[in-house]
């Protein structure tokens, strides 16, 4: 009987101490702050449920969180970036993504309203040039062979320089930006966070890629394509193994490739780990916006993202003009909805985002793979 009491005590002291284990970890995750993408997420949803009851912001946050989130919303709202960079934790090796929160502040807004865009999984990789493009447009050194400087030199020796001209492409600052519509009825659930934050991440994402990984010029409003002007390669006629192998080495010829990175959908992904074991050592960026047969391969060392500001709002009282193609037709010509009139809620986000690639020949595509 002894024994049986000292056991059931043993457990007892376990039971207790697995419980305040629990407890302590409950308590410091909610001491965290909130990671960037859901303060703004809530941040545009609190703009948008003050929208959908007809009382104006300040007085609906103060009126219904506590005085430390209100602060926090408001100051999301009057300047996103700094905000967010303020209620950041510092950077610990200890949690998930331990340096996420090191991550360069000029590409803070697409990583995160379009974490899963092409362009944020690139500008992740440290190889990636980031340039702050808000106060004008950025001229970036040409990278060509042999421009490399430099080598090894004895006493009194000059260090070699090649002769290397700053007369490369230009970053300019260009502005993309979505408008996501949701009913009033949506927009005062409980769960308009998370329904807003998916929304705006796969607009921007979708906006983002389907310009990123194209072919067209660049033009006054929108950088090119990193395929502008790039032919596709002929796609293996092998079968299995071995068309995935000649498809995927035959890309990854990009010339002087310093991080190369192969740009498809998932599902092509998959299937290219799953047929060739040697794919899965490879680095992949899965992007919805690629083509159904399209692996693309690209230099990330040679990439360069500019990104500037971000800003948000949400009305009520809004005209949209929906349409299927560009440019914009006038209000005239084309289907209109009024927000008013249909009880709709529009968040509006717009960031600051540009790229260009520092030199020709840098990616590759296959558009009509057999596997």
């Amino acid at each position: 009987m002894n024994d049986i009491i000292q056991r059931l005590e043993s457990l007892k002291r376990m039971a207790v101490h697995s419980e305040r284990q629990m407890r302590g970890l409950i308590q410091a995750q909610r001491r965290q702050p909130p990671d960037p993408a859901t303060l703004v997420a809530a941040a545009m949803s609190a703009e948008a449920k003050a929208a959908a009851n007809r009382i104006d912001f300040e007085s609906y946050v103060r009126g219904r969180y506590s005085e430390a989130a209100a602060e926090t919303l408001l100051a999301v709202k009057s300047g996103p970036l700094g905000a967010i960079r303020a209620a950041t934790a510092p950077a610990q090796t200890g949690n998930a993504g331990w340096a996420a929160e090191l991550i360069d502040p000029t590409i803070a807004p697409v990583a995160i309203l379009a974490p899963s865009s092409a362009v944020a999984q690139l500008v992740a990789r440290a190889s990636v040039l980031k340039l702050d493009v808000s106060t004008g447009p950025i001229v970036l050194p040409a990278i060509s062979a042999g421009d490399l400087a430099g080598g090894w030199i004895g006493e009194s020796e000059a260090i070699p320089v090649q002769r290397a001209m700053i007369n490369g492409p230009i970053v300019a600052p260009a502005k993309v930006g979505v408008i996501s519509t949701h009913t009033r009825e949506i927009a005062k659930s409980t769960n308009f966070v998370g329904v807003l934050q998916q929304a705006m991440n796969a607009d921007l994402s979708t906006t983002i890629d389907a310009t990123f990984l194209g072919s067209a010029a660049a033009t006054a409003a929108q950088p090119a394509g990193i395929l502008a002007g790039i032919a596709p390669l002929a796609p293996s006629t092998a079968t299995g193994i071995e068309a995935v192998a000649s498809d995927l080495s035959a890309l990854a010829a990009v010339p002087a490739s310093s991080d190369l990175v192969f740009v498809a959908r998932a599902e092509i992904r998959i299937r290219a780990q799953l047929l060739c074991a040697g794919a899965l050592s490879l680095n992949w960026v899965d992007s919805a916006s690629a083509g159904a047969a399209q692996v693309i391969a690209l230099d990330a060392g040679s990439l360069a993202v500019g990104i500037g500001d971000m800003a948000f709002d949400v009305r009520e009282q809004y005209l949209a003009v929906t349409v299927d193609s560009q440019p914009v037709p006038p209000v005239a010509d084309a289907q209109t909805v009024g927000g008013w009139q249909m009880g709709l809620v529009g968040s509006r986000a717009v960031i600051d985002c540009s790229w260009a690639l520092r030199s020709a020949g840098r990616a590759a595509h296959i558009d009509a793979i057999g596997w």
